[in-house]
């Protein structure tokens, strides 16, 4: 296989140089070395400028499709923050302005290379390896320049070629990025009614304030709920140690009604106890992802019984209590156990995840607030085993798992097939770029890009 240097197809240009007080409360969104992730751009926690530095500084507009890079960034010891992170811009990301130390790919000619080739060709782990291992600077922040990018070695295929390959992986992306987008609905959907329900008490207000039964169709179609659903709820409030609930309904500590589990560690000198293990075991860094789905670790049964690690079996809601992911909530979708720094909430014959999960969601902020401890924030046990809920009757309960329940299957579904198309992608990606996988004969007629 022939190579050419990145810089004979591209250039690297640098983002522009916003000062401090250039930075806004609000405006349009600049795009930081923080804001760079792998594969895609970061609007969690962005900066903004005045909309008038889009006249002034226009030449730094992102576009869709532009290849990010981070050139300056953490060492191998980081791999989150590592310098020479690659991100695309997607179709959904705001127009944005590129700040200093992030660089933009920019073709010299159109029709030479694909800019999506360039992208997972600079996406693998080889290629920031090689740039992280000739960066400059510290131990804990190290720079890379242009020069440097534009010297990587990039496979010599005529334009077709990386067309072919492009469109292969980036099918594939898309799909990964429709069941993301799919799984955030549904998300939003089971969220928002259980705080209709169960935080706001809309149907209880609504009925409070109905006088006959055309009120009570009106209401039922404008929460989107049969008449059936509706005639479930209460139609006046009582009050309660919370102020006023629903008439009927009950305020239950957690540990009442669930389980609370915290996690443990095995002992790391023990070689056994992690050795040729079949028990799942995660730790709080996992609590980051949507879903948990995989391990972080195997550990062996006699390390479960030995230690106060204990085995949460799936749909468990965990949720993250000290550390950088205090705070953070997920659901288990395998058995597994974790570490000291998650609780896990089993379901109950009382309540079901599709309850559990979206309740912790919805308190997290409040238990948070009574956090405990110094340099090292931490959620106690006991704060979650007192806290307490609003628990309605069972029968609105039922119903509500009826309606819910399908979408968290989807999600699982989805997350699932989510995996498979990320191990997909990953396994014929080198097999791809290197020409191991022949894509002389695939016909792109009519594919744009």
């Amino acid at each position: 296989m022939n190579f050419k240097q990145l810089g004979h197809y591209a250039k690297v240009q640098g983002g522009y140089a916003y000062k401090s007080k250039d930075f806004a409360d609000a405006g349009i969104p600049v795009i930081k070395i923080k804001n760079v992730g792998k594969g895609s751009l970061k609007y969690n926690d962005v900066s903004y400028v005045d909309e008038s530095f889009i006249d002034t500084t226009s030449n730094f507009i992102t576009n869709e499709g532009d290849v990010l890079i981070s050139m300056t960034g953490s060492n191998l010891n980081q791999p989150a923050s590592m310098v020479g992170r690659v991100a695309r811009v997607s179709k959904d990301d705001p127009l944005s302005l590129i700040n200093q130390r992030v660089g933009r790919i920019v073709l010299k000619e159109q029709d030479e290379i694909d800019l999506r080739f360039l992208y997972y060709y600079l996406s693998q782990y080889e290629v920031q390896y090689y740039l992280v291992s000739s960066a400059t600077g510290s131990a804990n922040q190290v720079n890379i320049n242009g020069k440097l990018i534009e010297s990587i070695n990039v496979p010599d295929y005529d334009y077709e070629t990386t067309k072919k390959i492009a469109h292969i992986l980036s099918t594939l992306d898309d799909k990964i990025e429709l069941n993301l987008k799919m799984n955030q609905t549904l998300e939003e959907m089971a969220q928002a009614l259980f705080k209709s329900w169960f935080v706001d008490f809309d149907p209880v207000h609504a009925k409070a304030n109905a006088s006959s039964d055309a009120d009570y169709d009106r209401i039922a179609k404008e929460l989107g709920i049969n008449r059936e659903v509706l005639d479930l709820f209460p139609d006046e409030f009582e009050d309660s140690e919370f102020g006023m609930i629903p008439k009927g309904w009950n305020i239950s500590k957690i540990n009442e009604k669930l389980d609370v589990l915290l996690g443990g560690t095995p002992s790391r000198s023990n070689d056994s106890y992690w050795k040729d293990g079949s028990v799942s075991w995660i730790n709080s860094g996992k609590v980051n992802e949507f879903r948990v789905i995989e391990p972080s670790e195997m550990i062996t049964d006699q390390a479960v019984r030995d230690s106060s690690t204990k085995l949460l079996p799936k749909k468990t809601t965990l949720l993250a209590i000290t550390g950088a992911t205090l705070g953070q909530v997920s659901l288990l979708e395998i058995d597994s156990c974790a570490n000291q720094s998650v609780i896990g909430l089993p379901e109950s014959a009382d309540l079901n995840h599709s309850f559990v999960y979206p309740c912790v969601c919805q308190i997290i902020t409040d238990l948070i607030s009574h956090q405990t401890g110094g340099a090292q924030q931490h959620i106690n046990k006991g704060n979650v085993e007192n806290y307490k809920i609003v628990i309605p009757s069972k029968d609105i309960l039922s119903r509500y798992t009826d309606i819910v329940e399908p979408f968290m299957r989807s999600i699982s579904n989805n997350v699932f097939e989510q995996q498979t198309l990320q191990k997909t992608r990953d396994t014929l990606l080198p097999k791809l770029l290197s020409g191991e996988l022949d894509v002389s004969e695939l016909e792109l007629d009519n594919v744009t890009h």
